[in-house]
């Protein structure tokens, strides 16, 4: 501004000034600009080469625009340079906060299906472990069936002998008529085995001892069969309270 108080034409300079608007002075680092100021004076300054890059980075349309004093290099503010690095370390924690989040997410997965896994095996053996109680369970009253067949045997049996005593029978009865389906009810009665033998060898003929004998085998093998089928239901009953 002083130097054109000096100077009579000032249109020529600034015509000529005109031409140079915009153009980097020797050296590239500054350039030259002009522009009227608000009062309609045309002003003339130099400004740094570089600004017209820092005005695209920025987004910034007016070509006058100068940046401020805290605008750093790169075309971003220093007085911001600390909330960018603030910036940068939310966005490391967020990132790893989502790694984090998505490892409790495949372990969650992986722990479903393992509990299914397992929920199925169990399943499984509970069906196993209901088939084999429904075998046991048949077979267990089979033996059942049998043992009160067998009981229902001996009971028809027992109930078979006569009311009265051998000794009252033989008495009432003529020896010498005897028939041998008449002695059948006295096999295996509780009575004759408390008889002596010389007895009944005198009273019967030979082939008596022989059929009572015979009986007496019968029994033992009834109680003996008996004695077995029990232990075989308890061992069942056993088993079948363990599970």
């Amino acid at each position: 501004m002083a130097a054109r108080k000096h100077i009579g034409d000032t249109g020529l300079l600034d015509h000529l000034l005109k031409h140079i608007d915009g153009k980097v002075a020797p050296g590239g680092t500054e350039r030259f600009r002009r522009c009227f100021n608000t009062k309609g004076i045309m002003e003339y300054w130099l400004e740094s080469a570089n600004l017209d890059e820092i005005h695209q980075e920025t987004g910034v349309q007016d070509p006058y625009w100068i940046p401020p004093s805290t605008f750093g290099a790169g075309g971003v503010p220093t007085e911001n340079i600390d909330y960018i690095g603030e910036l940068k370390i939310l966005k490391i924690e967020m990132a790893q906060m989502k790694k984090d989040m998505q490892e409790l997410i495949s372990k969650k997965q992986e722990k479903s299906e393992m509990c299914l896994m397992e929920l199925y095996i169990l399943t499984g053996m509970h069906e196993n472990m209901l088939i084999w109680k429904t075998k046991v369970e048949q077979q267990l009253m089979e033996i059942t069936n049998k043992l009160s067949d067998v009981r229902k045997l001996r009971e028809d049996t027992t109930l078979s002998y006569p009311p009265v005593s051998w000794e009252d029978w033989l008495e009432s009865t003529n020896i010498d008529n005897i028939q041998g389906k008449e002695l059948a009810p006295w096999f295996g009665n509780p009575e004759l085995l408390n008889v002596p033998q010389e007895v009944v060898l005198q009273d019967l003929n030979s082939s008596l001892p022989t059929q009572l004998h015979s009986v007496e085998l019968t029994n033992m093998n009834r109680d003996k069969m008996e004695q077995q089928l029990l232990e075989i239901s308890n061992t069942v009953y056993d088993m079948l309270t363990m599970k």
